[in-house]
């Protein structure tokens, strides 16, 4: 029986970057490295398996070779150990303005603000500039809160 709401991807690593492909779905992920891929599936797992966000997917990485086999799990049960605000989040991008949609790009910056991630680090777990997410807490009036 077939599992719907389920994705299973080939994972396979180039000199550069590491990349996915989902095994009977359409759709294809890459990251510069394994926590950034991991970021682009959870970004594109809903339309891989044209699911609305709200659906629950859960995910499975097969190794391409068996080279790769033992960093892939360790990577992935590394990062499903990290709370959500510390893990990478692939954004939508807003490709005519060469930045990242607004309104996503705010919420994943006040959801680290309010967990106490500081800019650099929520700018690095966002792939932003420190610059660009001070800019958006100066813009929005937020103040990083004190403990």
């Amino acid at each position: 029986m077939k599992d719907d709401n389920h994705l299973k991807l080939r994972v396979y690593r180039e000199q550069d970057h590491w990349g996915a492909i989902p095994i009977g779905a359409p759709g294809s992920m890459a990251g510069s490295s394994l926590p950034w891929l991991f970021a682009d599936v959870e970004f594109y797992k809903h339309f891989c398996l044209d699911l609305p966000k709200y659906v629950p997917i859960s995910v499975e990485y097969v190794a391409d070779t068996p080279e790769i086999e033992a960093e892939l799990d360790a990577a992935y049960r590394a990062y499903l150990t990290l709370p959500p605000h510390l893990r990478p989040q692939a954004l939508p991008w807003d490709h005519d303005n060469n930045c990242p949609l607004l309104e996503p790009a705010k919420a994943a910056i006040w959801q680290r603000m309010l967990a106490g991630v500081s800019v650099e680090d929520t700018a690095e777990l966002l792939e932003l500039t420190p610059e660009y997410v001070r800019e958006l807490m100066t813009r929005n009036g937020w103040e990083k809160p004190t403990s």
